[in-house]
């Protein structure tokens, strides 16, 4: 399935997410989440990230919203250890929106394709120097949970 299309799918679960948990979409200084899932030689990683999380009320949302998406498209978003021999291969940034067709993010996804097992990798993740946030919760498929501090910004994987 092509990175876009594996994004919408997570864009459209993660938008009935939140129609169950309005409070994500609400100020708040928390509240990004990232999902990871190592399939085979495949690494794929998503980042959902509220207006809340983009732009203060006095900001832009607009202009943030495409300042962070520049960003996200910088390699140093995400560290990937050398030795575990992945290459991107696609990124792709999408809106989300509410069952009511208004704005509430956007998810930004990677797709890696690498050429050692991934289990035990240690991925570094830049979202802190992007965002005002002091945590970043990360689920990596199919049941493990890690919280990612300013301060300890890397996931490992399982």
């Amino acid at each position: 399935m092509p990175i876009r299309a594996r994004l919408i799918s997570r864009a459209l679960a993660v938008t009935f997410a939140l129609i169950a948990q309005p409070a994500w979409s609400q100020n708040s200084s928390s509240g990004a989440l990232l999902s990871i899932a190592s399939i085979q030689e495949n690494l794929l990683i998503t980042a959902d990230l509220p207006n809340a999380l983009i732009a203060k009320e006095s900001e832009n949302l607009n202009a943030r919203t495409k300042e962070i998406t520049r960003a996200l498209q910088n390699p140093a978003v995400l560290t990937i250890p050398p030795e575990a021999g992945c290459q991107l291969n696609g990124f792709d940034v999408i809106p989300l929106s509410a069952a009511d067709g208004s704005d509430i993010g956007i998810s930004a996804g990677w797709e890696f394709v690498c050429n050692r097992p991934l289990s035990g990798l240690s991925i570094g993740i830049g979202l802190f120097s992007l965002l005002e946030i002091a945590s970043i919760d990360a689920f990596v498929f199919p049941d493990e949970q890690q919280v990612l501090l300013r301060d300890q910004p890397v996931l490992v994987l399982p």
